[in-house]
């Protein structure tokens, strides 16, 4: 699903779906309010952290939950509006590139104005926090870890984790994830083995 903020608006936030989209139906359903309620989720991946332990081992990430009221557009202007915002939003000055959208494709067009209400933001940007035993078990030596970072979904270097002392080699099953690979690619080479 697609959205942008309001620059002018910064309490403001559009939605765009296909008007069979079955979210988008049910807002536009309620009609018992004016204004239904709705919770907007996005929550983005920034790292692997990879633990001397499996128990140890998460994620780095973003995520925000938005609470809104939702007004469904019916102006054509209006829509117009939110429309560049999206689709500029993508890429910038896209919407003035491309051809605009015909009357039949705004009708086929859902578009909800958000007001928000409150907003939650949860982040996790750290290493591993491994148990202080497993930094100094020999046994582990040979296990790397650290935080494998991700941005939209591409993976960046390898980043050995700062608390342990002398950071073996990255393993091979590491080593796939190199830098600028995406996550969906590394998935299809895995599926082509399988």
């Amino acid at each position: 699903m697609l959205y942008a903020l309001d620059d002018e608006q910064p309490d403001i936030l559009y939605l765009h779906g296909a008007i069979n989209n079955a979210m988008m139906r049910s807002v536009v359903a309620q009609s018992d309010s004016p204004m239904p309620p709705v919770c907007v989720q996005v929550t983005l991946l920034d790292g692997l952290v990879l633990g001397l332990s499996t128990f140890h081992s998460s994620c780095n990430y973003r995520s925000c939950s938005a609470y809104c009221r939702a007004l469904p557009l019916t102006d054509d202007e209006e829509k117009l509006h939110a429309l560049k915002l999206i689709s500029n939003h993508m890429v910038d000055g896209r919407f003035d590139q491309a051809r605009s959208p015909t009357k039949a494709e705004l009708k086929a067009t859902t578009v909800l104005k958000l007001t928000i209400e409150s907003a939650s933001l949860k982040v996790r940007a750290e290493s591993a926090n491994d148990d202080k035993a497993d930094y100094a078990n020999e046994q582990l030596a040979n296990v790397w870890s650290g935080v494998v970072p991700m941005r939209q979904n591409v993976f960046g270097e390898p980043q050995a984790d700062p608390k342990v002392q002398s950071p073996p080699p990255i393993s091979d099953n590491i080593a796939a994830l190199k830098q600028g690979a995406s996550f969906d690619s590394i998935a299809m080479a895995k599926e082509s083995k399988d």
